[in-house]
């Protein structure tokens, strides 16, 4: 597909990020256009991440954020019920292998009671094994979660990708960024190995690429 020569927003990436990002904005009416230098989305490392949607374990700080996507991921699912992502809410198991550990697993749980996850709780070993039978090795206990929720990665951010062509944003795969372009302390767009696009915002989801092409400003 060829580029536009303008957007309102350009997105360089399609990972997970990229995609729920691109998917946000077109919703809300902006003109966007996502850049990939892959074929498709989720080639990199949201096509090989856990798939892990966690809430153990978290800063305060971070709870009302990841329930908010819990509720976004099973919406977004919900609306797409022809494409199976596989989620689940299977819950979280974190073994305490150190007495020294306990002390900070405790708190974790008394953060996540405190912010109204009442489910969370610190397991002894036996109860542990109750929910993983295979679980081996010398460890001491657990803290189990069962809020949290898992997904298969790849098609998870396909999903949100889809999600964003509804909404009528354009991918152009096999497209590389390859330099920021600014003008008098603002951004103005991008240039891509299938061309420039001037745009108003430029997010820039490229993962471990994301520094390589920060520094081009």
């Amino acid at each position: 597909m060829g580029l536009p020569a303008t957007a309102d927003v350009v997105v360089v990436g399609s990972g997970i990020t990229g995609s729920a990002t691109a998917a946000a904005a077109a919703a809300r009416g902006a003109k966007v256009v996502v850049v990939d230098k892959e074929d498709g989305p989720a080639r990199e490392a949201s096509g090989r991440a856990q798939g892990s949607l966690r809430l153990q374990g978290r800063h305060p700080s971070e709870f009302p954020l990841a329930q908010e996507s819990l509720r976004l991921w099973a919406r977004a699912a919900a609306e797409d019920p022809g494409h199976d992502i596989e989620l689940a809410t299977a819950g979280n198991l974190y073994f305490c292998t150190s007495a020294e550990e306990k002390p900070l697993l405790l708190s974790l749980v008394g953060h996540a009671r405190a912010a109204g996850l009442a489910g969370v709780e610190y397991l002894d070993a036996g109860r542990a094994r109750e929910i993983v039978p295979a679980a081996t090795g010398p460890f001491l206990g657990a803290v189990w979660s069962p809020v949290d929720a898992q997904c298969q990665p790849e098609k998870g951010t396909a999903l949100f990708a889809r999600r964003a062509c509804r909404a009528g944003a354009r991918f152009g795969f096999g497209a590389k960024a390859t330099r920021l372009l600014a003008s008098q302390g603002r951004i103005t767009g991008i240039e891509t190995t299938s061309g420039r696009i001037a745009a108003g915002a430029v997010v820039v989801a490229a993962g471990v690429w994301a520094p390589h092409l920060l520094s081009t400003v």
